[in-house]
């Protein structure tokens, strides 16, 4: 009935807790480079960018502990294969796959080598996906967001010139044309450096949360900022999505870079967690 606050002082101590900080997650021994989580179902699924002409799939309930998945189609941890799926890209390795849910389906969006998009489907979060498009190029690091406002969808890519944001048809892929004109957005205040990639937006509680990362993943200064743009104004106007500061940096001497994140809600269901890589003293991303 009449609740005790906490004092600063007790919540400075448990604010010192190591696990807070010592999060690194081990995915099966394998590397995950450009990740992306996505919750579903009770489960996590995480999806990173692979050195092959295959993609693994990783389910977690904790975000913590990870397995492959197994669709019982393709090789026991692969949620897509090129040599699977005869519509899709013949050669270069997958960049920075996303899934997304739409209308009882899954989307997947990769850029084979940065050089495009492939957009895939499947029934399912543990695939198999299919291709469901030809290149529809649009640069690399593809990134789906569906409005809660008025459901929406825009596709958001990066590149040199900053980062660009489609309004998409229902298909995915599709971008819509208005007044003759190609709906584009391009948000030239949300930079890092020459090069930014790695877009993600977030909606909460009517409000936008857009990460992204620069400068690029071989240097020191490789991060993660954000920009924010209240409920009152819309994705596709770039002055209503204003950038704000450095999310993530770390500055520890024998470190590379980190960056190339996406957002959850956590198990709690209240708590988001962002998930990024980092690249360790051997160059390998994790």
């Amino acid at each position: 009935k009449e609740p005790v606050l906490v004092n600063d002082k007790e919540l400075m101590t448990y604010d010192e807790l190591p696990i807070f900080y010592d999060n690194k997650m081990t995915v099966v021994g394998k590397d995950a480079p450009d990740p992306f989580v996505m919750r579903y179902n009770g489960y996590y699924y995480l999806y990173a960018t692979n050195g092959s002409q295959f993609l693994y799939g990783f389910k977690s309930t904790d975000l913590y502990n990870w397995e492959l998945v197994d669709n019982g189609e393709l090789n026991p941890g692969y949620v897509y294969d090129y040599s699977y799926d005869f519509g899709g890209p013949t050669a270069s390795t997958p960049y920075a796959p996303e899934v997304i849910y739409h209308n009882g389906k899954f989307y997947m969006i990769s850029s084979p080598s940065g050089q495009g998009h492939f957009i895939m489907e499947s029934e399912s979060p543990e695939g198999p996906f299919v291709a469901v498009t030809e290149n529809i190029g649009l640069s690399i690091d593809g990134h789906h967001f569906i409005d809660g406002k008025d459901e929406k969808i825009y596709l958001f890519t990066a590149g040199s010139s900053g980062l660009r944001g489609y309004e998409v048809e229902d298909d995915m892929y599709t971008v819509k044309i208005e007044n003759g004109k190609v709906s584009q957005t391009t948000y030239l205040k949300c930079m890092v450096g020459a090069w930014t990639e790695g877009p993600y937006m977030l909606q909460r509680n009517g409000n936008y949360y857009l990460t992204y990362t620069g400068t690029h993943f071989l240097s020191p200064s490789y991060r993660v900022h954000y920009a924010f743009g209240d409920k009152d104004t819309a994705v596709n106007k770039a002055s209503g999505i204003k950038e704000q500061d450095t999310l993530l940096l770390s500055t520890t001497d024998d470190f590379k870079g980190l960056g190339h994140s996406s957002t959850v809600l956590g198990p709690d269901m209240d708590s988001y967690y962002i998930v990024y890589h980092n690249l360790d003293k051997s160059s390998r991303r994790n």
